[in-house]
Protein backbone atom coordinates (compact mmCIF):
# COMPACT_ATOMS: atom_id res chain seq x y z
CA UNK A 1 0.00 0.00 0.00
CA UNK A 2 1.24 3.04 -0.74
CA UNK A 3 0.29 6.70 1.15
CA UNK A 4 1.46 10.12 0.27
CA UNK A 5 4.02 12.25 2.51
CA UNK A 6 2.51 14.97 4.24
CA UNK A 7 5.05 17.54 4.84
CA UNK A 8 4.27 20.23 7.85
CA UNK A 9 2.58 23.32 7.03
CA UNK A 10 5.15 26.21 7.12
CA UNK A 11 3.13 29.00 7.80
CA UNK A 12 -0.51 29.17 7.53
CA UNK A 13 -1.23 26.50 9.77
CA UNK A 14 -3.15 29.13 11.95
CA UNK A 15 -5.59 29.67 9.49
CA UNK A 16 -6.51 25.86 8.38
CA UNK A 17 -6.48 23.98 12.59
CA UNK A 18 -8.12 21.25 10.69
CA UNK A 19 -4.66 20.03 9.11
CA UNK A 20 -2.91 20.55 12.92
CA UNK A 21 -5.51 18.89 13.92
CA UNK A 22 -5.02 15.58 11.95
CA UNK A 23 -0.78 16.06 12.25
CA UNK A 24 -0.82 16.36 15.53
CA UNK A 25 -3.07 13.68 16.76
CA UNK A 26 -2.21 11.12 13.83
CA UNK A 27 -1.04 8.72 16.43
CA UNK A 28 -3.85 8.73 18.84
CA UNK A 29 -6.82 9.84 17.06
CA UNK A 30 -8.72 6.83 17.86
CA UNK A 31 -9.64 5.48 20.99
CA UNK A 32 -8.44 1.44 22.27
CA UNK A 33 -12.11 0.75 21.04
CA UNK A 34 -12.00 1.27 17.26
CA UNK A 35 -14.79 -0.87 16.51
CA UNK A 36 -16.82 2.27 17.73
CA UNK A 37 -15.13 4.69 16.49
CA UNK A 38 -14.96 3.05 12.76
CA UNK A 39 -19.02 3.13 13.43
CA UNK A 40 -18.95 6.80 14.75
CA UNK A 41 -17.42 7.38 11.36
CA UNK A 42 -19.69 5.57 8.88
CA UNK A 43 -22.73 7.39 10.49
CA UNK A 44 -21.25 10.43 10.29
CA UNK A 45 -20.34 10.06 6.67
CA UNK A 46 -23.58 8.34 6.05
CA UNK A 47 -25.37 11.92 7.45
CA UNK A 48 -23.95 14.16 5.01
CA UNK A 49 -25.58 14.02 1.40
CA UNK A 50 -22.56 15.67 -0.45
CA UNK A 51 -19.54 13.77 1.11
CA UNK A 52 -21.60 10.66 0.09
CA UNK A 53 -21.79 11.81 -3.58
CA UNK A 54 -18.13 12.46 -3.32
CA UNK A 55 -17.14 8.84 -2.14
CA UNK A 56 -19.66 7.33 -4.93
CA UNK A 57 -17.36 9.85 -7.72
CA UNK A 58 -13.97 8.34 -6.37
CA UNK A 59 -15.50 4.97 -6.66
CA UNK A 60 -16.78 5.24 -9.87
CA UNK A 61 -14.77 7.90 -12.02
CA UNK A 62 -12.19 6.46 -14.21
CA UNK A 63 -9.63 9.50 -14.11
CA UNK A 64 -9.70 11.11 -10.47
CA UNK A 65 -6.53 12.93 -10.90
CA UNK A 66 -7.37 15.14 -13.76
CA UNK A 67 -10.93 16.58 -11.82
CA UNK A 68 -10.87 20.05 -11.63
CA UNK A 69 -9.19 21.54 -8.22
CA UNK A 70 -12.37 22.89 -6.73
CA UNK A 71 -13.93 19.72 -6.94
CA UNK A 72 -11.52 18.25 -4.06
CA UNK A 73 -13.40 20.97 -1.25
CA UNK A 74 -16.71 20.52 0.67
CA UNK A 75 -17.99 21.60 3.94
CA UNK A 76 -18.93 18.42 4.29
CA UNK A 77 -15.81 17.24 4.44
CA UNK A 78 -14.55 19.81 6.39
CA UNK A 79 -17.37 18.81 8.60
CA UNK A 80 -16.74 14.99 8.49
CA UNK A 81 -12.82 15.64 9.96
CA UNK A 82 -14.07 18.05 12.63
CA UNK A 83 -16.73 15.77 13.51
CA UNK A 84 -14.40 12.37 13.93
CA UNK A 85 -11.78 14.78 15.87
CA UNK A 86 -14.67 16.10 18.24
CA UNK A 87 -15.65 12.78 19.01
CA UNK A 88 -12.44 11.74 20.24
CA UNK A 89 -11.98 15.01 22.04
CA UNK A 90 -15.53 15.38 23.35
CA UNK A 91 -15.01 18.96 23.73
CA UNK A 92 -16.85 21.32 20.24
CA UNK A 93 -20.84 21.14 20.13
CA UNK A 94 -22.57 21.00 17.26
CA UNK A 95 -23.12 24.75 17.02
CA UNK A 96 -19.09 24.94 17.17
CA UNK A 97 -18.59 22.29 14.72
CA UNK A 98 -21.08 24.46 12.07
CA UNK A 99 -19.11 27.75 12.40
CA UNK A 100 -15.44 26.33 12.33
CA UNK A 101 -16.79 24.69 9.20
CA UNK A 102 -17.78 27.37 7.25
CA UNK A 103 -14.79 29.54 8.27
CA UNK A 104 -12.24 26.86 7.19
CA UNK A 105 -14.19 26.36 4.31
CA UNK A 106 -14.35 30.27 3.31
CA UNK A 107 -10.88 30.52 4.30
CA UNK A 108 -9.60 28.07 2.05
CA UNK A 109 -11.67 29.26 -1.28
CA UNK A 110 -10.12 32.38 -0.34
CA UNK A 111 -6.65 31.23 0.05
CA UNK A 112 -6.73 29.53 -3.60
CA UNK A 113 -8.02 33.12 -4.64
CA UNK A 114 -5.68 35.39 -3.13
CA UNK A 115 -2.62 33.05 -4.42
CA UNK A 116 -4.09 33.55 -8.32
CA UNK A 117 -4.60 37.21 -7.88
CA UNK A 118 -2.19 38.26 -5.54
CA UNK A 119 0.91 36.16 -6.40
CA UNK A 120 -0.32 34.58 -9.85
CA UNK A 121 -0.02 31.00 -8.69
CA UNK A 122 -2.34 28.54 -9.94
CA UNK A 123 -2.69 24.86 -9.73
CA UNK A 124 -3.63 22.31 -12.32
CA UNK A 125 -5.07 19.10 -12.16
CA UNK A 126 -1.76 17.59 -13.91
CA UNK A 127 0.73 19.68 -11.69
CA UNK A 128 -1.42 18.42 -8.45
CA UNK A 129 -1.91 14.68 -9.67
CA UNK A 130 1.96 14.94 -10.52
CA UNK A 131 3.00 16.16 -7.01
CA UNK A 132 0.75 12.62 -5.46
CA UNK A 133 2.44 10.60 -7.89
CA UNK A 134 5.62 11.89 -6.83
CA UNK A 135 5.55 11.83 -2.80
CA UNK A 136 4.05 8.39 -2.39
CA UNK A 137 6.31 6.27 0.17
CA UNK A 138 5.29 2.59 0.65
CA UNK A 139 3.80 2.92 4.55
CA UNK A 140 0.29 2.77 5.80
CA UNK A 141 -0.62 3.44 9.29
CA UNK A 142 -4.07 1.97 11.03
CA UNK A 143 -5.61 4.96 11.41
CA UNK A 144 -5.60 6.05 7.51
CA UNK A 145 -6.73 2.09 6.94
CA UNK A 146 -9.49 2.66 9.28
CA UNK A 147 -10.97 5.93 7.74
CA UNK A 148 -11.06 4.46 4.49
CA UNK A 149 -12.44 1.07 5.88
CA UNK A 150 -15.33 3.48 7.44
CA UNK A 151 -15.79 5.42 4.10
CA UNK A 152 -15.96 2.07 1.92
CA UNK A 153 -12.90 2.85 -0.10
CA UNK A 154 -9.74 1.82 -0.82
CA UNK A 155 -6.44 2.85 1.08
CA UNK A 156 -5.37 4.27 -2.16
CA UNK A 157 -8.21 6.33 -2.87
CA UNK A 158 -8.48 7.09 0.40
CA UNK A 159 -5.44 8.81 0.53
CA UNK A 160 -4.85 9.58 -3.28
CA UNK A 161 -9.14 11.62 -3.81
CA UNK A 162 -10.63 12.05 -0.75
CA UNK A 163 -7.17 13.39 0.93
CA UNK A 164 -6.60 15.27 -2.28
CA UNK A 165 -7.99 18.56 -0.60
CA UNK A 166 -5.10 18.91 1.82
CA UNK A 167 -2.22 17.33 -1.12
CA UNK A 168 -3.34 20.63 -3.07
CA UNK A 169 -2.17 22.85 0.00
CA UNK A 170 0.85 21.41 0.91
CA UNK A 171 1.49 22.18 -2.62
CA UNK A 172 0.16 25.53 -2.84
CA UNK A 173 2.03 26.32 0.60
CA UNK A 174 5.35 25.23 -1.07
CA UNK A 175 4.97 27.68 -3.95
CA UNK A 176 3.27 30.46 -1.88
CA UNK A 177 5.83 30.83 1.26
CA UNK A 178 8.43 31.77 -1.52
CA UNK A 179 6.36 34.28 -3.24
CA UNK A 180 5.60 35.59 0.49
CA UNK A 181 9.48 36.05 1.39
CA UNK A 182 10.39 37.46 -2.14
CA UNK A 183 7.40 40.38 -1.68
CA UNK A 184 7.87 40.67 1.98
CA UNK A 185 11.58 40.18 2.94
CA UNK A 186 13.00 39.37 6.67
CA UNK A 187 14.23 42.24 7.84
CA UNK A 188 17.64 42.76 9.57
CA UNK A 189 17.77 41.19 13.30
CA UNK A 190 14.53 39.67 12.41
CA UNK A 191 14.20 36.19 14.17
CA UNK A 192 12.84 33.55 11.82
CA UNK A 193 10.19 32.98 14.21
CA UNK A 194 9.15 36.63 14.01
CA UNK A 195 9.55 36.14 10.39
CA UNK A 196 6.90 33.61 10.03
CA UNK A 197 4.20 35.38 12.16
CA UNK A 198 4.51 38.35 10.23
CA UNK A 199 3.85 36.20 6.84
CA UNK A 200 1.02 34.65 8.59
CA UNK A 201 -0.46 38.19 9.69
CA UNK A 202 0.01 39.17 5.98
CA UNK A 203 -2.23 36.35 4.80
CA UNK A 204 -4.71 37.00 7.81
CA UNK A 205 -4.89 40.51 6.61
CA UNK A 206 -5.79 39.55 2.75
CA UNK A 207 -8.16 36.73 4.12
CA UNK A 208 -9.88 39.85 6.72
CA UNK A 209 -10.00 42.39 3.70
CA UNK A 210 -12.35 39.53 1.52
CA UNK A 211 -14.81 38.66 4.49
Amino acid sequence: MKKLKINPVLFIIILFFIILLIMKHKDDIFPEDTKTMKESIQEIAESLPSLQDEITYIKTSPNLLEMPIEASFSADKFFFRLKAEAIRLGQITEVDLEKHVEQIYDEAMQLLEIAETEYNIVLTPTEVANYIEENFSNTMDDNQEMYAEALGIQIDQYEKYFQRDLHIFNLLFSKLYPALQEKYPQETGEEDSEYDVRLREEIQKQLQQNY
